[in-house]
């Protein structure tokens, strides 16, 4: 997600209630008024789009929060009337101030959207790229459908709509990527911190198959990934209810130590653990 200038008029309006097709899965918001909605998508889309979501910045235009955390995911943003592309995070993307700012997005869950879009994740890794440079005339018929929305539920719902037919004209996901993402994303039940000859071998696929199957649909290979994915463990077991410490939350989430935590988020978000408690847990 990036910080958007300007993509609705001040008349933008908000049902958190839900109404039309879609009902509330999450929202966040900050005393100054600015806000982050997430919806769930149709149960049918459900294995491959994570959600529809919406952000509006605050009264003095802050952001919903300081920065995006990487999260394995793409996602297809309406910024300033254009469709945009938000490739692949490694690290954090800070969102500057911008008053009056909206945006409204589809989240693909890791590995999808390259067969829908198209192109491969890795050459839009750590990129934010205009929808029309890769889809052309789906990209502008999108931005013209919400350019006439005022209302931030219908908005989404109608992104949802559209990308949905997108995918239902579109090929499988790279299957090879999808496994190491299932195994990667649950590695209590499998494996601590696993070599990419163990995983490979669990699935029964050379080592350079992996990574290129890798990169091709997440846009990097899977040990980046798997610090991703731990990192996002780590985020949405520190946003749970009571106060436990953070060594015992390191070593929940996968890591070897605090210290190796410590060194994980500097280097993912450039903050501390400390300063992720209590941040929004997005669907991914």
């Amino acid at each position: 997600m990036i910080g958007p200038k300007r993509s609705f008029d001040d008349g933008w309006t908000y049902d958190k209630s839900g109404g039309g097709d879609l009902t509330m899965r999450y929202s966040w918001s900050k005393a100054d008024g600015a806000e982050y909605l997430e919806w769930p998508v149709d149960a049918r889309l459900r294995d491959r789009l994570a959600c529809v979501w919406a952000a509006r910045y605050g009264a003095s235009g802050e952001p919903h929060v300081d920065r995006v955390i990487p999260d394995g995911c793409m996602d297809l943003l309406f910024v300033d009337g254009r469709v945009v592309i938000a490739g692949p995070d490694t690290r954090a993307v800070e969102l500057a101030p911008q008053v009056g700012a909206r945006v409204v997005g589809v989240r693909f869950r890791p590995g999808v959207a390259p067969a829908v879009l198209g192109v491969p994740a890795r050459h839009l890794l750590d990129a934010r790229v205009d929808a029309s440079e890769v889809v052309g005339d789906r990209a502008l018929a999108l931005a013209e459908t919400l350019d006439g929305i005022r209302s931030v539920e219908q908005a989404a719902s109608a992104m949802g709509e559209q990308v949905g037919a997108w995918m239902a004209r579109a090929g499988e996901p790279n299957r090879v990527a999808a496994g190491a993402v299932a195994l990667l994303s649950a590695p209590h039940e499998w494996m601590r911190d696993p070599s990419v000859a163990s995983l490979a071998a669990a699935m029964g696929v050379g080592e350079r198959r992996l990574r290129r199957s890798c990169a091709d649909a997440l846009g990097y290979g899977p040990k980046m990934f798997e610090r991703i994915a731990r990192l996002r463990r780590f985020v949405a077991a520190a946003a749970a209810p009571g106060r436990r410490s953070l060594a015992a939350l390191a070593l929940d989430a996968g890591y070897a130590d605090q210290p190796h935590l410590t060194r994980e988020c500097r280097a993912l978000t450039g903050v501390t653990p400390a300063a992720l408690r209590g941040y929004p847990v997005t669907a991914a």
